[in-house]
């Protein structure tokens, strides 16, 4: 039997669908939902892909229990659980596992919804989580894309308003209208659509196990390509599993790798910030001249002339040895003395003596 896996991952559900290949309709073997558990922190991209990559381990040891081989694993996810679907896609590579094939929502959910109408209706498929409803409708002429939306809600009841919304709006009504869900009401939620809406409705149960359904049918018609016998290798050739990736597998992990690069880039230019040597920042204005401005200086005036000093006084004559007399009594230089005092003494070689030349220089000579 061609077996192949299909998952459907969001960040709080995991859906797995065993399909054989190999019949009509890619009819199902064996499907289920795990809840994913959060972390401290809530949902993590990394326990995610842990989680979902145990339970492909599982089934493909099962499957070697039986003498089986698992011939491919086709993996959709929802936009909120892009990152945990590449991590999905690079473990369950390194775990070995062939022909890991990506899976576009709205292609799974194409799949889902081609078998339950006519060949040529225009199929929509609505799958009702807990706390989301995401639509999906057929692809469109112009674009040949399928067009994803999808709503939180608070209930069931928040459904039917919000499909009849989005069509009116759009002016696009399908032939026929797939709902798939695992909360409870769905039937009446099947009915209020049909009624609302005038279009056929139908109802599945496990939202994510049929997604995972749709995933698996995408890879049923390439399951033959999977099960080709291989050759012996050359003699001396090396033996060793060659891990086959599509294309597409570049695509679904480049979101991963350009934030692994962001990341790697911010911290290597902190550290370089930090642990660099500390340079001074030249200064980005331009220097300033200083302008010298040439100012006369007056000339410092001559310094005054020195006050001229009196001529020295006369040396005063030296006490003649004669003995010791009462001081005389003067009276003013222009009054006539009351007598001619007696100085008719003189040098003995009859030359006059200084004190007689002073007498004759004040009072004239004798007789005049």
């Amino acid at each position: 039997m061609d077996t192949v896996l299909g998952l459907a991952i969001t960040p709080s559900t995991i859906g797995w669908v065993m399909a054989d290949a190999g019949g009509s309709d890619c009819p199902t073997v064996i499907g289920d939902e795990v809840c994913v558990a959060d972390g401290d922190a809530g949902p993590d991209a990394v326990a995610l892909a842990a989680q979902a990559s145990a339970v492909a381990d599982q089934l493909r040891t099962m499957l070697a229990a039986r003498g089986e081989r698992l011939h491919g694993v086709a993996v959709a996810w929802s936009d909120d659980a892009a990152v945990g679907a590449a991590l999905l896609l690079e473990t369950l590579a390194d775990a070995g596992f062939e022909h890991v094939v990506p899976v576009r929502y709205s292609q799974a959910a194409r799949w889902l919804a081609a078998g339950i109408g006519a060949p040529h209706a225009r199929a929509a498929v609505c799958v009702v989580e807990a706390e989301v409803a995401t639509l999906v409708l057929p692809d469109q002429p112009d674009s040949g894309e399928a067009i994803v939306t999808a709503c939180p809600i608070n209930s069931v009841d928040d459904v039917t308003g919000w499909l009849a919304g989005v069509m009116a709006w759009r002016g696009q009504r399908p032939d026929v209208l797939l709902v798939a869900g695992s909360v409870r009401g769905m039937d009446r939620l099947g009915r209020r659509l049909e009624s609302k809406l005038s279009i056929p409705v139908f109802v599945q149960g496990g939202a994510f196990q049929e997604l995972a359904r749709g995933a698996a049918q995408a890879l049923a018609p390439h399951a033959e390509l999977t099960s080709a016998p291989l050759e012996a290798p050359a003699a001396g050739a090396a033996v060793g599993r060659r891990r086959v990736r599509p294309l597409s597998y570049a695509g679904a992990l480049l979101m991963l790798a350009a934030g692994a690069v962001t990341l790697v880039a911010s911290v290597a230019a902190a550290l370089s910030l930090q642990l660099g040597p500390s340079r001074v920042e030249p200064d980005a204005t331009p220097p300033q001249r200083a302008t010298v401005a040439r100012v006369a200086v007056p000339a410092a005036p001559p310094p005054a002339a020195a006050p001229a000093l009196p001529p020295p006084s006369a040396a005063p004559a030296p006490a003649s040895e004669t003995p010791e007399e009462a001081p005389a009594e003067f009276g003013s230089l222009w009054d006539a003395p009351l007598a001619a005092p007696d100085l008719q003494e003189s040098s003995p070689d009859g030359v006059p003596s200084r004190l007689e030349r002073v007498r004759d220089h004040i009072f004239g000579p004798p007789g005049r």
